[in-house]
């Protein structure tokens, strides 16, 4: 990612300020965009545009992040395991590219009488593809949720397909499913990505799918945005927390942004707090998948990567909860899990039909 986590860091090294002179008295020169090339180890040198931040951003208070209440000889603290840079200036930050054209899986449902679909008969954003996941989830109502993931680069050779690993909120009703999405993906649909892991964000209103990055996402970070490359190898410590009438986003203990419930209540629908709550990974790729799930390791190996720290939250109240998740394959001759329950999690993955 572009911040200090083990082996990388990012680094400003050039700016480049898109201007507009204003004829007001004797002038006035206003600063519309900027650019920011940032040197990255793990994506060379790459563009940031730098927009102001949106008046409706600037109006809000940012909920504060809670570390997950990890266990004695864990890992430490959140703020020591990621620590981010500021790439744009007070009041700016990175400027979205919503991925319009990148497919999505609805998150896999796991049976429930009163639901009508099966994590076997789910539809998902396009057909063209199969989707393939490995979950820990709970049936849970919940307003903060969390989950630690390892960060890796599985082998994707499905055109247009990916690979990804993902916290969820999920809500459903009788209009269908209400979901936001956080986590990185391997997406092959943008040659631009070179192949590496990158930070995404997504959303459901009424099981209608949006689109990667954008849609209604507000930008709030001026460090952290959906798209940046991130480092293998590292653990994300993902958070979302339904606050002042939004679904907020985290990565470590940097808030990026939020779903405003306007996105919800203008279908008719409301999105405040879940009846499901899963992390999960997901392959998007022909029959058989041509892709690896995770690092490509089975998930009982031990090299395998793992969701880890897995917990919830309510409204109001200041203790956690543990998750205890049940859990699902979708198709074991490609992929499976193991290690279940240690550190409050699972490991995950699959070589797939490579």
């Amino acid at each position: 990612v572009f911040c200090k986590s083990s082996n990388i860091r990012q680094k400003p090294i050039q700016t480049m300020a898109h201007t507009r002179r204003t004829e007001m008295g004797m002038g006035i020169l206003v600063v519309t965009a900027v650019w920011v090339l940032v040197l990255c180890s793990v994506g060379g040198v790459e563009a940031v545009q730098c927009v102001k931040r949106s008046k409706d951003a600037e109006a809000r208070s940012p909920p504060p992040v809670q570390a997950p209440p990890y266990e004695e000889g864990a890992d430490g603290p959140i703020a020591a395991r990621m620590e981010f840079e500021r790439v744009c200036e007070e009041g700016y930050v990175p400027a979205l590219s919503p991925l319009m054209h990148s497919r999505k899986g609805r998150p896999a449902l796991p049976t429930r009488k009163e639901h009508t679909r099966t994590a076997a008969s789910s539809t998902a954003s396009s057909s063209a593809v199969s989707y393939f996941y490995t979950s820990g989830y709970s049936y849970t109502t919940a307003t903060s949720l969390s989950c630690s993931v390892d960060v890796a680069a599985p082998v994707v050779k499905t055109a247009r397909g990916h690979s990804l690993a993902e916290l969820s909120a999920e809500k459903y009703d009788a209009r269908g499913r209400q979901v936001v999405e956080v986590g990185w993906t391997v997406d092959t649909t943008d040659p631009s990505a070179h192949a590496v892991p990158r930070l995404f964000v997504f959303h459901w209103v009424n099981d209608v799918p949006s689109c990667y990055n954008g849609c209604g996402f507000v930008q709030y970070s001026s460090s952290v945005w959906p798209g940046m490359p991130m480092s293998v190898n590292s653990t994300a410590d993902f958070s979302l927390e339904y606050h002042d009438g939004a679904w907020w986003v985290a990565l470590g203990k940097e808030v990026i942004g939020y779903f405003p419930e306007s996105l919800w209540t203008a279908q008719g629908a409301s999105f405040s707090a879940t009846t499901l709550v899963q992390c999960f990974g997901e392959v998007a790729a022909d029959t058989p998948p041509l892709a690896q799930m995770g690092n490509g390791e089975w998930g009982q190996s031990p090299f395998a990567v793992a969701f880890s720290n897995m917990f919830v939250r309510r409204q109001g109240y200041s203790g956690t909860s543990w998750m205890v998740p049940s859990y699902l394959v979708t198709a074991t001759s490609y992929y499976d899990i193991g290690r279940r329950g240690t550190n409050h999690g699972y490991s995950f993955g699959g070589p797939g039909a490579l």
